[in-house]
């Protein structure tokens, strides 16, 4: 008698008072252990593919994942190191890595230094300048816009002005804001037109802001000046518009009732 071939079909006990057709499992299906032999041979004739090339592939994948897992891991080690320490010729672990791991070190310091760079220009003061009348000059003619508050220290209004050209200084680093004491400024400068801002565009006066009134009033804000300096195109304000005139919740209730 002749042996059935290793994937024949064979009938399992009844079901239910049905046979049901069963085809005998690959044995070298790693990838899928339920694959039947028949499923197999249709792999290889249909697709054109070996029984076990799916497996095989998967498995060069997951090999691959696990070394760049592991460079990953080696990098982030050695770059957390250079972090903390304050010597940067110090390398030492270097010559751990690998040269793949090696080259992304190199890249990811290359990259750090470009954005270091990239950073400082764009943050080239981002605070106030304090002068005197030695340093006006140099401080004044320079590229670009320039603010001058000459200030009183004895003036709450002087202070409050201060501050807000503190926050931003910060906001546009650009931008060189200077602070000079009125005194410094000049001599005879009267203290009572403190606040003054002039605002210098290419080493010349464009605008002068004599007293808190101009600037904006005793309880001017930061988003007020910032929109006076927008409108004379001094900085590129993201405020879409005027904020002094916004109209207060109370306000506009009393007026709706009077209408």
């Amino acid at each position: 008698m002749t042996d059935k071939p290793s994937y024949a079909m064979e009938a399992p006990p009844a079901k239910d008072g049905k046979v049901t057709k069963n085809y005998r499992m690959s044995n070298y299906r790693a990838d899928a252990p339920d694959t039947t032999v028949w499923q197999d041979i249709f792999d290889k004739k249909i697709k054109g593919e070996i029984a076990n090339d799916v497996y095989e592939k998967l498995v060069e994948v997951e090999n691959m994942r696990q070394v760049l897992e592991c460079q990953e891991q080696n990098v982030a080690k050695f770059m957390k190191k250079d972090d903390e320490n304050t010597d940067s010729s110090d390398i030492s672990g270097f010559s751990d890595l690998d040269g793949d791991e090696q080259e992304m070190v190199n890249q990811i310091k290359q990259s750090r230094i470009q954005q270091q760079q990239q950073y400082a220009a764009a943050r080239k003061y981002g605070s106030v300048i304090e002068m005197n009348r030695m340093t006006y000059k140099e401080n004044v003619q320079t590229d670009g816009h320039v603010i001058v508050h000459i200030s009183s220290d004895h003036l709450p209004e002087c202070r409050r002005v201060h501050m807000i050209l503190k926050q931003l200084a910060d906001k546009f680093p650009t931008l060189k804001i200077c602070r000079i004491p009125y005194q410094e400024a000049n001599k005879d400068y009267p203290e009572d037109q403190c606040p003054t801002l002039l605002i210098y565009t290419q080493g010349t006066v464009v605008k002068s802001l004599v007293g808190v009134v101009e600037i904006g009033g005793r309880g001017v804000t930061m988003e007020e000046l910032e929109w006076k300096l927008h409108q004379l195109k001094i900085v590129t304000s993201d405020l879409e518009a005027d904020p002094s005139q916004r109209v207060d919740l109370t306000t506009w209730v009393n007026n709706k009732l009077n209408e």
